[in-house]
This record gives structure tokens, sequence and C-alpha cells, in this order.
């Protein structure tokens, strides 16, 4: 994952801009902070270089939001990160074979750290 801080800075203003409102060109921060669960603040003090110590939280939360990486997935092959985040997010539960085999794997796999969550 690349969180080189102009990448992710990058990507946080891209989704900002593209989030604001055409008519007034604001907003966009309140939006993005919603997506991220923060407040549109937080999403300025990150912007403006502000916030202390960004990168261990929010730099990965927002190239798994707004980045175009992909991971490969055991199961799955490859899926974008955010896709991964979501699976490895799913409350527990075994609805299906599949979706057990697809918890028990994402538990154990090399993009959730190999821990057990």
């Amino acid at each position: 994952m690349n969180l080189d801080p102009e990448y992710v800075l990058g990507l946080l203003q891209r989704a900002v801009i593209e989030r604001n409102n055409p008519k007034t060109g604001n907003g966009g921060q309140k939006r993005v902070g919603d997506e991220l669960g923060c407040s549109g603040s937080l999403v300025n003090q990150l912007l403006s270089e502000t916030y202390p110590n960004p990168e261990e939280k929010w730099y990965p939360l927002i190239v798994e939001h707004y980045g175009n990486e992909t991971v490969q997935c055991p199961t799955l092959g490859e899926i974008p990160l955010i896709r991964c985040t979501e699976e490895r997010n799913k409350p527990a539960g075994a609805p299906s074979a599949f979706y057990a085999r697809q918890r028990r794997t994402c538990r154990n796999c090399p993009n959730n750290g190999g821990a057990k969550s």
C-alpha cells in the first residue's frame, strides 16, 4: 500500500473536489468525512497537514477508500483493496459454506496482517 503523503493527500483532495456541491463548490469535506467516519474538520486538518501523525490510522483508510489498488485474495482472486476491507469487516456468521470458508481464510490472510480477528 502506497502511503506516501503526496499520493494520499492527492487522493483525499480529489475525493473532496468530486464531492463538492456543483453550485456552491462546498460540502466535499463533510461528505468525505462521512465516508471515512470522521468530521469534515478532521478532513480539513488532514488536507492542511495539521493533524498529528495521520500515517497510522487515516492514510491507510484514505487509500482503501479512494485509491485504485488491488490485492490478491486467496478465495476471490484479485479484488479492490476496499473490497478486501469490507470482507474482513463482515460480521461473523455462516449463511453458506462459501461464506464460512471466506471468513476462515480472511482471518489468516497476509493482507489482513495474518492476525485473527
